[in-house]
């Protein structure tokens, strides 16, 4: 049996005790025993980054959802660099519930960086490590 209490406060001490009831009455309650709960951080870095469906015009990014630090991931943001002759950089942000992102509008033949970080209520996480991927020259296509 289990019972989950939720919209608790953070960085505070619950008391707890329980005790069984039956259809005759209630037993003893149990010793009583203290929970603290966590304080809230900024959710860790996006893992397993990959690019999919890599043609000459688009790419599929993909991550998994990192620890959310005891505050739940509101979203993603999206930063990648492309060459100043297409528009210079971009952020695009994707909602918290999705682990992907397509990726359209891109240059044949040029090299593109993606960089993604998790937020929440606390705020940004840290960026991911770049991940540097080329487009195919165009009437070219590849599965990674």
């Amino acid at each position: 049996l289990s019972v989950l209490f939720t919209e608790l406060k953070e960085d505070f001490m619950y008391n707890f005790s329980v005790r069984a009831h039956t259809e005759i009455g209630f037993g003893p309650e149990s010793p009583p025993f203290n929970i603290k709960t966590p304080i809230a951080d900024v959710p860790d870095t996006p893992v397993n980054i990959n690019v999919t469906d890599l043609t000459s015009r688009n790419l599929t990014l993909t991550w998994t959802e990192p620890f959310d630090n005891y505050a739940s991931i509101l979203g993603y943001r999206v930063f990648y660099t492309r060459p100043s002759f297409l528009g210079g950089d971009v952020n695009l942000t994707v909602d918290g519930a999705e682990e992907e992102l397509f990726v359209d509008d891109l240059h044949p033949g040029v090299t593109y960086e993606f960089l993604i970080l998790a937020f929440n209520k606390k705020g940004n996480g840290n960026y991911s490590d770049p991940i540097t991927i080329a487009t195919l020259e165009e009437g070219r296509r590849n599965f990674l």
